[in-house]
């Protein structure tokens, strides 16, 4: 058993067993608590709607894999599989930290019954929230991201010789976190209207000038050392990720006429940009240690926070997330 277990095969066996008890559980909680969508009434379905609906959204997700893999892909064919163990290391960081803060699936379900004047004020509270969220982690992720590969994997993936490549392209890829978050709020903002076909085409013209970024620059920068393919992956994937945000801002306030409050901008980047100096300080004064590390990282929370209050991007009423869509 364990000898099979240990073995490729094995893996693949044991997960799809893993996936396979857990549709069957969800299943059984649909039977158990939403038996209408299986019995009772049928209602009238406009299949052609929902088919065009559908295709976009298939359409947008294959992209979205292609856009996800493909660095991954040219950096293997281009130079050494271990920098491809180094570039996946902290690409799958910001995944797991993307995939912990996707809380724009919730507001789905809002931004499909509310229009005009609600729905602005619900897209700009939310992503004012988000905002207070996502950019002193992006920031402070971007300045910490090699220290943490360090205490995860004890070194293993942050040679000392690969230092300056490592930090560059982290740097790039921790920016990923907050378009990530904004990018998938655009995207159920139009969902919920029923417009996938705007991000969909979107990001399909995205993902083709992704593919060529990637193979411009990893082609060009290996030139000067194998391991600048890696700066050059991640920066051809942040240009074409702000390139595809930029895009939805820009599509979302001509098409839907929604858009952010500067100030949801301007104020916790400020915020953070003074964070990010009582980091570059701290680090500076102070030999880290895992201690001092924890105290680093709390003292620059607070410091934020504290900004936050004194320029007033943070007031009382935004703790009352209850009253988020009244």
């Amino acid at each position: 058993f364990l000898y099979f277990y240990k073995t490729i095969l094995g893996v693949f066996i044991i997960l799809s067993i893993s996936l396979l008890l857990a549709l069957i559980f969800l299943f059984m909680i649909i039977i158990k608590k939403y038996k209408f969508l299986i019995k009772g009434k049928q209602e009238p379905v406009e299949t052609k709607r929902l088919l065009v609906f559908s295709s976009f959204v298939f359409l947008s997700s294959l992209s979205a894999i292609i856009f996800a893999n493909i660095d991954k892909l040219m950096l293997g064919y281009f130079i050494q599989a271990e920098f491809v163990g180094y570039y996946t290391a902290i690409f799958s960081i910001i995944s797991g930290l993307l995939g912990l803060f996707s809380l724009s699936i919730v507001v789905f379900p809002v931004f499909t019954q509310i229009h005009g004047k609600r729905l602005k004020r619900a897209f700009k509270k939310t992503f004012h929230y988000l905002a207070i969220l996502i950019f002193p982690i992006t920031i402070g992720l971007a300045y910490l991201f090699i220290p943490i590969i360090r205490i995860l994997y004890s070194g293993a993936y942050t040679p000392p010789e690969h230092n300056f490549t490592l930090t560059i392209t982290s740097v790039f890829l921790s920016f990923l976190f907050l378009e990530g978050i904004i990018t998938s709020l655009y995207i159920y903002l139009f969902n919920a209207r029923e417009k996938p076909k705007i991000p969909a085409i979107t990001m399909i013209i995205t993902t083709i000038l992704n593919v060529l970024f990637n193979y411009l620059l990893i082609s060009y920068l290996i030139q000067f050392r194998p391991g600048y393919g890696l700066i050059g992956a991640s920066l051809a994937t942040f240009v074409s990720r702000y390139i595809y945000l930029g895009s939805l801002l820009i599509l979302g306030k001509n098409k839907l006429n929604v858009a952010p409050n500067k100030n949801s901008i301007i104020k916790p980047l400020i915020s953070s940009i003074i964070m990010l100096t009582f980091l570059f300080i701290f680090d500076y004064l102070v030999p880290l240690n895992i201690f001092y590390g924890i105290i680093m990282v709390v003292s620059a929370v607070l410091i934020y926070i504290l900004i936050m209050f004194l320029i007033r991007g943070i007031k009382k009423e935004d703790f009352e997330l209850l009253k988020l869509f009244k």
